[in-house]
């Protein structure tokens, strides 16, 4: 079994803890990453789905958004995306 770990919650919004993003500049952001099992992928989901939220409350995103977990230091293939269209999808590989 992979180690799913991250530094976890760095933020309080006031609602729910948020995941740090990683920034372009940080060389984790260019290592690959590793497949994850579906129950690997639940565990990191919700932090996806929290920190993208956050940053969709932030910002305006007309057409989608997305955030993979190796943006929240977690080098695993999982993403959660948004669009108008199909609400939150939840992927992994």
């Amino acid at each position: 079994m992979m180690d799913c770990s991250h530094p976890g919650p760095v933020a309080y919004n006031g609602l729910e803890m948020v995941t740090r993003i990683v920034q372009r500049e940080e060389a984790s952001l260019r290592q690959p990453s590793l497949g994850a099992s579906f129950a690997e992928a639940r565990k990191i989901w919700p932090d996806l789905l929290d920190t993208l939220t956050e940053v969709m409350g932030r910002h305006e995103f007309r057409h989608c958004a997305g955030i993979s977990a190796i943006q929240i230091g977690i080098p695993r293939r999982v993403c959660v995306i948004w669009s108008p269209e199909r609400g939150f999808t939840m992927i992994a590989n």
